[in-house]
């Protein structure tokens, strides 16, 4: 199994999708949980 050639990712086209919905979930709910950290530096250029 060669990672950078391409039809190693469509032969296991399922997989590597379901691996995208997990890290996309785990993603989304940590920054909805408010998990994730927000800058100070961030805040300040919004005002």
């Amino acid at each position: 199994m060669n990672v950078l050639n391409l039809s190693t990712y469509s032969a296991h086209i399922k997989i590597v999708g379901l691996i995208a919905i997990v890290i996309s979930i785990a993603a989304w709910s940590t920054d909805l949980l408010g998990i994730v950290y927000v800058s100070p530096i961030v805040e300040c250029s919004d005002q």
